[in-house]
């Protein structure tokens, strides 16, 4: 089954400047780098974060990103272990 969620999906340039703008918060951004799927290669931060008051400082940014619905079961899959 899927599970299709909401995310901003970065090149990595962008994943570095969101993880350095936060860098030393309690509520730092942590991109994280998609493994499969249509997607791979790329970094991606769950679009909840747009909402969270303590990242409104970067709302202008937010703003001009588009939400896209990725599987996380295929982007990230579970590994044995």
């Amino acid at each position: 089954m899927a599970n299709i969620l909401p995310f901003f999906v970065l090149a990595e340039l962008d994943a570095a400047q969101f993880r350095d703008a936060t860098a030393g918060s309690e509520n730092r951004i942590e991109p994280r780098k998609i493994e499969a799927g249509p997607h791979k290669g790329k970094w991606a931060i769950p679009a909840r974060v747009a909402g969270d008051p303590a990242h409104a400082g970067l709302k202008a940014a937010f703003a001009v990103m588009s939400e896209i619905a990725i599987d996380a079961d295929e982007a990230w899959p579970a590994t044995e272990g």
